[in-house]
Parts: structure tokens; sequence; C-alpha cells
């Protein structure tokens, strides 16, 4: 059902593990037909809903960071945040709905590299994490409501720059230095359902939902050569 998605995924993958530094981020407007079939409320529900799951399966996100989790240990609590404006992720999507876990084991696959997936769920007008990179490449799929991305070329250029966590880097606030975030961005674009961004590891990317609530899926891929002991992002 999502061979679209696969295939430009598993292409854009591929040639980021074959080039990591060359790669530039790309757009695809509607390649998903039925984006609620990929993700939907009714499945962030079931998540909720199922027991011994709830809260492990979510993380809230407000005022760009993350909130302990013993502040919201049932759903109500969860509603509470979002509605000032937090963002809640739901990570390791690939263990625990069945779509999802497929289109990563066909994405690994093709790709011979690891495969995960994380939902974020985004208030009206609300941004959940600050501008940032990521250690491995990250393709999302828009299956609700809208979101504008800010994308910026990176400001690291080497594997060994990756693996240093953000508050190790010298002379940096939040990993970046005076200057890094001056000028216009790369690229803005905003995503509306079933539209497609790939964004390559390193790249520099915030994002922000528009006036309306806004749910996406990112399917990250790690490239060869990453030594996961050195990382600052633990993948699930």
């Amino acid at each position: 059902m999502f061979s679209s998605l696969i295939g430009f995924a598993s292409r854009e993958v591929t040639k980021t593990d074959r080039d990591p530094w060359a790669t530039e981020p790309v757009v695809v407007r509607r390649l998903v037909t039925a984006p609620r079939e990929l993700l939907s409320m009714v499945d962030l529900a079931g998540l909720l809903n199922r027991t011994g799951d709830n809260p492990l399966v979510a993380t809230v996100v407000l005022n760009h960071r993350v909130v302990p989790q013993h502040q919201y240990p049932d759903r109500n609590s969860l509603n509470a945040f979002l509605n000032r404006g937090a963002t809640v992720t739901f990570a390791a999507l690939q263990r625990r709905l069945p779509t999802i876990r497929a289109v990563c084991d066909q994405l690994q696959t093709a790709t011979h590299v690891p495969s995960f997936a994380t939902a974020y769920l985004t208030p009206v007008n609300s941004q959940g994490f600050e501008a940032h990179w990521d250690l491995g490449s990250v393709t999302v799929t828009q299956t609700i409501g809208t979101k504008t991305w800010e994308l910026r070329r990176p400001v690291i250029t080497t594997d060994a720059e990756l693996a240093v966590p953000y508050s190790a880097r010298p002379n940096s606030v939040n990993g970046f230095r005076k200057g890094e975030l001056d000028g216009p961005p790369f690229l803005t674009v905003t995503l509306k359902p079933g539209d497609t961004l790939f964004v390559p590891r390193a790249w520099v990317h915030s994002a922000r939902a528009t006036n309306e609530e806004s749910l996406h899926v990112s399917f990250g891929s790690l490239h060869r050569g990453i030594d996961l002991a050195a990382c600052y992002t633990v993948y699930p």
C-alpha cells in the first residue's frame, strides 16, 4: 500500500549512506495517497489505551524541553499538556503498530540499515523541539493537519563532530555557535497530509504546526559506521 513511500525513502537513504555529506532535503507532494491509513488519531488512542503502555509510550515536550514522565501519569494529564501547547511523541512505533512495522521492515530490507518510526502530535501554532540536527536521516510523512518546516545546511561536517553531544560542542549554546542560525533557511516548506520530506542526517531543522493540529510520522534510518555507544541520542 505504501510502496511509493518505501521506494522514495529507500532511494534517499541509500544515496545518503553512500555519500553522507552530499545529500540535500527532498519534498514530494501527495506521495502517500491515504495518509490516515499510515497513522491516525485512532492509532494513537489505541496505544494509550493498552494496559501498561501508558505513559511509557509517550514523551511530552513543552517549551522545547522534555517533561519528566511522572508529570503525566495518565491520559488526562497528557491532554492537559496538549492544551498548554506541548508536543507529544510516540516512539518505537515499529514495535507497536503493524502498518508501521511493515513499512520499517521493507525500508530496512531495501537499505540494509536499521529503521524505526516516531510519531509527533503537535497542537495548533505550537512547536516541539528547537532547531537541531539528528544522527540519522529521517523521512517525514504528514498524516493530519499541516506543519511548517525550516531546514538549514549542516553546521558540522564530519562523523566525529556528529557523535559529540550538543552540550559538549565547544563554544556553543544548545549546540549552535554565534551566527550559525542567522540568515534565511535553505528550505521552508509546509507539509499537508500525504506530503513527504526527506531530511538527511546532520541537517538543521525545526517544525511548527500551523492553524490546525498536526500529526506526522518520521521514519528514521541509521547509517553504516555509526557508533551507537558514542551517540548523544538513544534510538528505540
